[in-house]
């Protein structure tokens, strides 16, 4: 760690120091690092998709403890250094949480946004679903150990919302989970339909700009090329998975995701950085009169 400038340490070589400007770093740095052996379980299905006979991706089967590993990035990293961002982007949302509105998580995982916000916020509602029937049995039993009533969970395809949903929240959210579905532009149709109209939805995504050279420049070598392989070997495969998936992939980037949040109806799309160094919050929200959505 010291050879490879992680850490400092001094001429003796016996001397070492993490610097405090490492500390949020390397707290990010170590359940990312836990990507490698799941990654590696994958490498024979993502070669064989390579072959001209071969599959279109890899299903979620595939990844042990996949979710359980994005809940630690998410404990690291959305806690101390998104959520905060976003009251400072929605003036108004830490009032609205604690006077009572109704919440939706798409693509949940283990919701550890959910369960934290149930607790803050008592009077609020919290929904949760993920396609994942597995991760949505550990949600419920995470959220039974704190005695949390007023979050719900469904194992649910994103893509095909409850009929019974439309106009229904207040405030829908997306963390890292858009890139990964098969059919995004369904899923964002989908989540202006259950949006209440005026209702704004906060999607959390990787701070790509759709643009290759421009990703190494504005991310650093290092880090754009470390989110194209985990594209390669998890996001565009899961995706590409089902039929007709698009395989957008974790590097999108900011042109194409604004290009969709317009085409599903979202309207005044902005783009905020986060105290994250690779996240950030896209913002909009459904018109007010929905007579043609």
């Amino acid at each position: 760690m010291g050879c490879a400038d992680v850490i400092e340490m001094d001429e003796s070589g016996a001397r070492f120091r993490i610097g405090a400007e490492r500390a949020v770093e390397l707290r990010m740095a170590v359940p990312f690092a836990t990507f490698v052996p799941l990654l590696s379980q994958v490498f024979g299905d993502i070669e064989s998709c390579f072959q001209p006979s071969g599959p279109n991706g890899v299903s979620y089967d595939k990844y042990t403890d996949f979710h359980k590993l994005m809940n630690g990035l998410t404990v690291t990293a959305f806690e101390p250094m998104v959520l905060p961002c976003l009251f400072t982007q929605m003036p108004d949302l830490e009032e609205k949480l604690s006077s009572g509105i109704i919440c939706l998580d798409v693509g949940c995982g283990l919701a550890e946004p959910s369960r934290n916000l149930a607790k803050k916020f008592p009077n609020s509602q919290f929904y949760a679903i993920d396609f994942s029937a597995s991760s949505i049995a550990q949600a419920k039993e995470l959220a039974s150990k704190d005695n949390l009533n007023n979050v719900h969970f469904f194992a649910m395809d994103a893509a095909q919302l409850d009929k019974e949903w439309t106009n229904k929240f207040d405030w829908v959210t997306a963390v890292d989970a858009i890139h990964d579905q098969a059919h995004p532009r369904k899923v964002l149709k989908e989540i202006v339909r259950v949006l209440k109209p005026g209702a704004r939805f906060s999607m959390i995504d990787v701070k790509g700009t759709s643009n290759a050279y421009e990703d190494k420049k504005t991310l650093g070598g290092g880090n754009s090329a470390g989110h194209y392989i985990a594209s390669l070997f998890h996001c565009m495969p899961v995706s590409l998975y089902f039929d007709g998936g698009e395989g957008l992939g974790t590097m999108w980037g900011a042109a194409v995701a604004s290009e969709l949040l317009a085409e599903a109806g979202l309207l005044d799309a902005k783009t905020f950085d986060t105290d994250h160094p690779v996240m950030s919050h896209y913002l909009s929200h459904k018109p007010v009169h929905t007579s043609n959505i």
